[in-house]
């Protein structure tokens, strides 16, 4: 059965970088691109992805190339916030304690009744009613 994932910036910062967790990033990327699941991302994954590439030098042609398969892929769709988004996510800092980015991706995903997000980051673990998964 097909899934709506949120895919976190850090699933394909593994994936590009070849860290570890490297084999669970590239089935949740791979499992997207073969349409078992659906995957979303918003401005704030391809920011933040862009940012953290260029901070560590890592090559133009990688962060295309991720940015051409984030943009284009047809079972990879793009979540527009709004400007409650941006409220949702202040809230969502202050009452759980997130940092600001996993904050906004978590607001966008509840506007969106997404509830699963592919990551490595245990803090998504404290929100309720969100599925933090991997390798999917």
């Amino acid at each position: 059965m097909m899934e709506n994932i949120y895919i976190d910036t850090n699933v394909f910062l593994v994936f590009l970088k070849k860290e570890e967790d490297f084999d669970s990033a590239k089935k949740t990327l791979k499992n997207i691109a073969l349409g078992k699941n659906k995957g979303f991302i918003s401005p704030f994954t391809l920011h933040e992805l862009l940012w953290v590439l260029e901070k560590e030098r890592i090559s133009c042609e990688k962060a295309i190339s991720a940015l051409d398969f984030a943009i284009h892929h047809p079972n990879l769709s793009f979540l527009t916030p709004s400007t409650n988004t941006f409220y949702s996510a202040l809230d969502i800092k202050r009452k759980k304690g997130l940092k600001i980015a996993d904050s906004l991706h978590v607001a966008i995903m509840l506007e969106n009744n997404i509830k699963k997000i592919a990551s490595f980051d245990m803090d998504f673990d404290r929100i309720k009613g969100i599925d933090r998964v991997s390798g999917v």
